[in-house]
Order: C-alpha cells, then structure tokens, then sequence
C-alpha cells in the first residue's frame, strides 16, 4: 500500500477522529439485533473501550506495507479479549457480536463523510479487504479463544472434581499427589510439579510429572545439579516466603534472563521452550509448607487468573489432604506407643497382682481357721476385686494381642450347649442376686475355640448384669439352623440410644446413662468379643432402645474349618 496515497491518510485521520462516534455507532447496530437483550451494564464501558481501540488500530496499521503486522496485533487483540470475555463470563454473542457491527459501522461514517466516493474500484476493493481482514482477525481470534477458554474451565472443573476424588480415597498423600500429578499432563499443563519442606526446613522435590518418562528423569537430575535457590525473588521459594501465589501468563526471554544464574542455565531454560506457569502455595497449620507448579511448554497454553483459581482451589484441597495424613500419622504412633505401654504394663502387674491374690487367700483361710469373721469378710471382698483386676490386666492383653494379630486360637469341636451352661453357673454364682435364665437349646456341636467363645458369652453376661442393677433377670437365648447357632443375651435395664449402636464395639469406648455417668469397666470387653467372632467367621451385633434394656447376639457357623488369623 501507498504511503502517499491521500485518501488513505483522510480515512485513517477520519477514523482516529471518530473512533468514539464509530463505536456507539456499532453498539446501537448491536442493540437492534439483540433485541431485549444487552450487555450487561457492568461490562458496557470496558467493552466499548475495546472497539475504541480496535477502530484506532486500524487506522495506525492503513499505512503498513501489507497487512502482517496488523494481523498479528488483531490476533494477539483478540485472543486478550476472547480471554477476558469468558473471565467475565459473557455468551459468545456478547463476546463477538460488538466487533463484527464495527465492520459495518465504520462503512456507513465513511460514506456519510463522502470519503469512498473518489476511490477507483481497485483501491475500494484494497481498503474494504484490509479492514474487513483486520474485523475478521479480531473476532474470530475472540471466537476461538473463548471456544479454548470454555474448553479449559471444563478441563478444570472435571480436574478437580477428579483430584477431590483422589486426595479423599487415601491417607498416603505423596502417593495421591503423584496421582493428581500425572492427572495433570497434559491436561493442565506440559509440567507439574509439588516440591515440600521437610522437617528440618529444606526444599524437597516430591514430585516430578511429564508425559515423556526420559525427561522426569533428565528434570531430577538437572535438580541435583542446580538445587532451588531459596533466596530468589520469584519462583517456589517467594510463593514459600509470601504465602501468595504466582501467575506469569507470558514466560519472555527477560524473565528467563532474570533468572538464570549462568549462562549454561539460560541456554538449557531456552532450549525448554517454557510459555506459562503458575505456582500455589501448599499450607500446613495457616504456613506455607510447599508448592505445587505448573509449566506449559509444548502445548503452548496461556495461563490466566481462572487457571490460578483453579491451582489455588487444589493446593486447598491438597493441603487439606497433608494435614490430615500427618495428623494420622501422628495419632497412629501415638496408638502404637500406648498399646506397647498396655502390653509392657498388663505383663508386669501379672506378676505381683498374683502374688497378691495368693497371699489373700492364705490369709483368708487363715482367719477362717481362727473364727475372724471380720477379717474373712474383708478378704473375700478384696479377693473379688482382685479377680476384677485379672479380669482387666486379661482384657488388656487380649486388646494388645489382637492389635499385633498375635492371638492365638485352638479350634475344636465342642458342645455348644454345654460350654454357655458351664459360662452361665459360673457367672450365677457370683451374682446370687439375680436370674440367669438359659431358654431353648441348640444340639450341635461346632468347631472353634470353647475358651474364647466363652468369653466372649462371660463379657455380654456381665454387661447385662452391670447395665440393669435394678432388674432381676437376664435372658440367654440359644437357637439354631441348619448351618449357625445363635445366642442372643438380653436384659432389661437402662439400654441405649441409636447414637451408642454404631460405636458401641469400638475399642475403649464407654457407653453413658441418661446422667452422663459410666459404668465401671475400660470400654475393651465388646471390642474383644467383636474380634474373637470375626475370627471365627461369625457376627455380633444388637438392638436396644433407651429405658428398654438391651440384647446382644451373635451367630456362628457349626463347621467353620478355616477360620480367620
């Protein structure tokens, strides 16, 4: 085109001089088609402003030998609004519909003004071709950037509702960062990667991921050569310092520059081809405790604030995540460290616990051979809370047992009614006060321990006995069919509400009455009895109500001959 072509220089001048007049002149254009509808008041001037300058560009790229420089300007224009447009969360026509009317906008003031009337055909046919190529290089870049842009949010909605899934279904969290990691590439990004701080305060890379295996490898090599600089201005370590994200939508050759500590670093961050990225900070107790990083290289994707809404929405989740595998962590050593105080302690009380109880019975029967009624009554009493203490170093044992899946089990087969008789004239004899009354019978004989199966009838005999004071009788039901017996124990004391059912089998839990007050006891004999009856393949379980008493059951398979370790 003509630098000295004076038509073209009245129509740029025109155009500078009436780019406002050009756009309200579109924006009524646009109305008419879109009819009730219109741009939403808040977006109006913003977007007005936008087909300002777009009419100025024009005018500035008329004189342009060809028309390269300003298709590239109307193309990165473009993709800047077409950005912008789904930020804002226009539709497609409010995004394009504005731009395509300048085209007929600025036509209509140019005949007005009488400037089209001295062009010959071809120059007519030269002017009309450059600006309608500028128009269509703007809106349809704004078309397939907000398409792109679309895309990308529901890339990023369905990444993190995948990402929720994953970080929810373990406690392991490096494996599920690594998982949400390699989600990412390239769905995200090209790059990403999760570095942390360890306990002593220094950076480490936890995860690396890249669709090629060879260049995770190259990457934590490269690592180990050049470790992170702590002091550096920008990057992981500011994110760390700040607590704040970073976006950069544009990687240019000066920040590549600014970064690189050598000249061997710039050629290789060169040579890597990096065009966007952004890092979020990962939190522990409100404190930066590491990052999570993503890099588009290849794909050549754009970064912009949605995309870091998104980062920032996973690094909450994945903080989330850390925090509660360390707190588990922290709880289960914290188990492991009292179940090894339980099985340490219970060994040791055994010893002078029996001790002590040999020496009450010398000295019971002693008082017994001399007349010392006093003296008989006060040890029978102290030798009866001597048993309950056996009973409960037992107990604790038998818990830190199972716990190290060391309890042992010595399968036979035995009379099934016999073996609750022998449980139940036992526990009667110490509890003269009330009724133990046995109902039905099975007939069989079944294979299991008889010992441990009897302990576990003693504990939800003596649980019955404990939770209704004020009743006389408890129940003991025993029933069959043709492949489990069942006993079923009930009282009719103070039972329990729904809170307590799902619970009440849990280790060390205690159930309160309607005042808040427990019962004597640790909260371990149900716990044992639920494990002995998984172990042989059995359930337990129970029905109770407040005020109405409580039955606990449990089944068991007559020939169980492979039954759980």
């Amino acid at each position: 085109m003509s630098h000295n072509n004076k038509n073209y220089t009245k129509i740029k001048l025109f155009l500078i001089e009436n780019a406002d007049s050009i756009q309200k002149e579109a924006t009524i254009q646009h109305k008419k088609h879109l009819g009730r509808k219109s741009l939403r008041i808040e977006f109006i001037e913003k977007y007005q402003n936008q087909h300002i300058k777009a009419v100025l560009e024009i005018a500035n790229h008329l004189n342009d030998t060809g028309t390269a420089k300003g298709i590239a300007f109307f193309s990165r224009f473009g993709e800047q609004l077409g950005i912008e447009s789904v930020q804002d969360g226009l539709t497609i026509e409010e995004a394009i519909d504005g731009t395509i009317f300048l085209k007929q906008a600025i036509w209509l003031k140019l005949k007005q003004a009488g400037l089209l009337k001295d062009f010959l055909n071809d120059d007519f046919y030269t002017i009309s071709q450059i600006i309608g190529t500028y128009i269509d290089t703007f809106a349809s870049k704004i078309a397939f950037t907000f398409h792109k842009q679309r895309q990308y949010i529901e890339a990023n909605l369905n990444f993190l509702a995948e990402a929720s899934k994953i970080l929810s279904s373990s406690l392991d969290y490096q494996t599920t960062l690594n998982t949400i990691a390699t989600l990412a590439v390239p769905q995200i990004g090209d790059w990403c990667t999760v570095d942390i701080l360890d306990n002593k305060g220094e950076l480490q890379h936890v995860i690396i991921a890249h669709k090629d295996p060879k260049k995770i490898k190259w990457a934590k090599e490269l690592q180990k050569e050049q470790p992170v600089n702590m002091d550096a201005p920008t990057g992981v370590p500011n994110v760390l310092r700040t607590g704040k994200s970073e976006l950069y939508p544009f990687i240019t050759d000066e920040m590549l520059v600014a970064g690189s500590r050598t000249k061997k670093e710039l050629l290789l961050v060169r040579s890597i081809g990096f065009t966007s990225a952004m890092i979020a900070p990962l939190f522990s107790q409100k404190k930066p405790i590491g990052a999570i990083t993503f890099v588009t290289t290849e794909t050549g994707r754009h970064y912009n604030q949605a995309d870091l809404r998104m980062a920032e929405e996973l690094a909450t989740r994945a903080s989330v995540a850390i925090e509660n595998a360390r707190l588990y962590k922290g709880s289960q050593e914290a188990i492991t460290i009292r179940d090894e105080f339980i099985s340490v302690a219970s060994h040791e009380l055994k010893t002078p616990i029996t001790s002590v109880k040999m020496f009450t019975q010398v000295l019971k029967k002693h008082s017994e051979q001399i007349g010392d009624a006093k003296a008989v009554s006060h040890l029978t009493k102290m030798d009866r809370q001597l048993n309950k203490l056996t009973e409960l170093i037992y107990d604790l044992l038998n818990v830190s047992k199972i716990q190290a899946g060391k309890m042992e089990f010595k399968h036979i087969f035995f009379d099934f009614d016999k073996a609750v008789k022998e449980v139940i004239d036992v526990l009667q004899q110490t509890a003269e006060k009330r009724r133990l009354l046995i109902e039905g019978k099975t007939g069989r004989k079944i294979y299991g321990d008889e010992e441990r199966i009897g302990q576990v009838i003693n504990n939800l005999v003596s649980n019955a006995i404990k939770y209704s004071p004020n009743e006389v009788k408890v129940l003991i039901k025993l029933s069959t069919d043709k492949k489990n017996v069942q006993v079923s124990v009930q009282d009719f004391g103070i039972g329990m509400s729904k809170e307590h059912l799902g619970r009440i089998f849990e280790r060390f839990y205690r159930v309160y009455d309607g005042n808040d007050q427990t019962f004597p006891g640790l909260g371990i004999g149900l716990y044992i009895s639920s494990e002995i009856i998984k172990r042989h393949d059995g359930k337990l379980w129970v029905e109770s109500s407040p005020g109405k008493g409580s039955t606990f059951s449990f089944s068991l398979p007559i020939n169980n001959r492979k039954p759980k370790k």
